[in-house]
């Protein structure tokens, strides 16, 4: 009898399957175009032991929208897809307990980036990297989350050191892989409203995906706005853009108001500097 497919793969069996080497899992996945995860381990406190660290462990937190009308005595308010579960038992708007996660989270494609750069440059062969935050994975379905709840990403009170052996590739991943990242490009689709724009963006997507170089180019445009950013508004700018445009009186908000200019949403310019 057929054994049922897996939900993920370590990446030397991705390799394998796609008759490639681990090096071009890691080329698609800095320039944003594949998702590699890790294994959220079953405790609280993310061990350190795997890396010679100063922190021991490291604890993770959420970084989310500021919760309103929280009942009194607390809330537990849950994020859910196919591949990671969150509860979050939350007191007061700036106040978080009890925090349970399972399942996989996602590196930012930043962090693999820099990897990748240090993993071709280098003689020594590297057998972990580091974070400080990390995404939830990619999935084909809209996730449940609980009403009022918008989590952004999870963060990590210390850099986190993550074994190779553990990383790991979503069967949602594998398939955008086998199929050329086609389904990649329609998920993009929903962020642009108008249909020339849209026509235009399939079309230099699809050509940029025949062209690895054009994606070089535009992780260097990216940042240099997230550069641009940081210089201009410091570091919560590009560790949290959304929340940082869409909370009250932003700074860069007020900045384009004063000035008559039209500035994107917090949603959109999240995006544009993840792709």
């Amino acid at each position: 009898m057929a054994l049922p497919e897996r939900e993920y793969y370590p990446l030397f069996k991705v390799a394998e399957i796609m008759k490639c080497d681990i090096e071009d899992l890691l080329h698609y996945a800095s320039i944003g175009l594949l998702q590699i995860c890790f294994p959220i381990p079953l405790t609280e406190m993310f061990s350190n032991k795997v890396c010679d660290n100063e922190s021991e462990y490291v604890f993770p937190s959420v970084v989310r929208d500021e919760i309103s009308n929280i009942p009194e005595g607390g809330q537990v308010y849950r994020f859910r897809n196919n591949y990671f579960s969150m509860y979050e038992f939350v007191l007061t708007s700036d106040k978080r307990n009890d925090l349970k996660m399972y399942g996989l989270l996602a590196i930012n494609y930043f962090d693999i980036a820099h990897f990748y750069d240090f993993y071709l440059r280098t003689e020594y062969e590297a057998d972990c990297l580091f974070v400080c935050s990390a995404d939830f994975p990619r999935d084909n379905v809209e996730p449940f989350v609980s009403e009022g709840y918008k989590p952004i990403n999870i963060e990590f009170s210390d850099e986190y050191c993550i074994d190779l052996h553990r990383l790991v590739i979503t069967k949602y991943e594998l398939t955008l892989l086998q199929l050329g990242g086609k389904k990649y490009i329609e998920s993009e689709a929903e962020y642009i409203d108008d249909e020339k724009e849209l026509e235009y963006f399939l079309k230099n997507k699809t050509n940029d995906l025949k062209n690895p170089n054009h994606y070089i180019k535009s992780n260097l445009q990216i940042e240099f706005i997230r550069n641009l950013l940081f210089l201009k508004y410091g570091e919560d700018a590009i560790k949290n853009p959304r929340n940082f445009i869409e909370k009250n009186k932003s700074p860069l908000v007020r900045d384009f108001e004063l000035n008559g200019l039209k500035y994107p949403s917090g949603k959109s310019l999240e995006k544009w500097l993840k792709k």
